[in-house]
């Protein structure tokens, strides 16, 4: 799992490292930006499962809700601090320099990882090898998942989401805050506001720790939907 995560840093850093290159020279075009975006997602999609399988191999199972907890703050204060230091950025020194920038901070991550080594690591117990079956593994995993209905369900509702919510709310918000309020650069306002907001959701659920947690995490959802709704009642930034 530590080395997926590595080798997801490392061509995470690539990608953006072609970007300032190509913005700093300005030879960046739609394409180019394109075919970046599908590599840095698939990289991507490798990084956060390994990331979440790998708290158990660190930390003992007492301390794993506030790991979790820990560990979804650091991820969502990246919402908070990135829109400020990434407008700045871009602001000063231009986008080619942001993209820089942030590729310097993917070398950060590879190297923390690398740093923790094997030492750092929970001893596990010992399992007899068995071929590894792709086909195999993926028809078990999906016959464990439907044996539970709250699972498949929350896993069907959730995809909605991202298709239908997550990604036409990235594109929406900076065009309906120009048109209805002139004030675009209020997203990356917006974006660290949501950021402190789930900082504070992480925490809450680590301090709390539910035992209900399908029903936490649903609760979470609606309260989410009346945000986006408070998005078209609101009258001023």
């Amino acid at each position: 799992r530590r080395a997926v995560m590595i080798a997801s840093d490392l061509v995470r850093m690539a990608v953006l490292g072609y970007l300032a290159v190509a913005s700093l020279g300005g030879s960046l075009r739609i394409g180019s930006l394109t075919v970046a975006a599908a590599v840095y997602g698939a990289a991507d999609a490798f990084f956060w499962p390994a990331k979440t399988a790998i708290l158990p191999e660190l930390v003992v199972r007492d301390h794993l809700m506030p790991a979790n907890s820990l560990s979804s703050s650091a991820d969502r204060s990246s919402l908070v601090i990135g829109p400020g230091i990434g407008g700045l950025l871009v602001a000063t020194v231009g986008p080619g320099a942001a993209f820089l920038f942030d590729a310097a901070t993917f070398a950060v991550s590879a190297g923390c990882l690398l740093a923790i080594g094997r030492r750092g690591m929970l001893p596990r117990a010992p399992t007899p090898e068995a071929p590894r079956r792709l086909l195999g593994d993926l028809r078990d995993g999906v016959r464990e998942v439907m044996r539970h209905r709250w699972l498949w369900v929350t896993i069907l509702l959730f995809t909605f989401i991202v298709f239908l919510v997550v990604g036409p709310e990235e594109v929406l918000l900076p065009v309906y805050l120009e048109q209805r309020f002139g004030a675009a650069e209020a997203f990356g306002l917006l974006v660290a506001c949501a950021g402190l907001g789930a900082i504070a959701g992480a925490l809450l659920t680590g301090l709390v720790r539910p035992v209900r947690r399908g029903r936490w995490a649903y609760s979470g959802g609606l309260l989410s939907a009346l945000a986006l709704a408070g998005f078209a009642l609101a009258g001023e930034v």
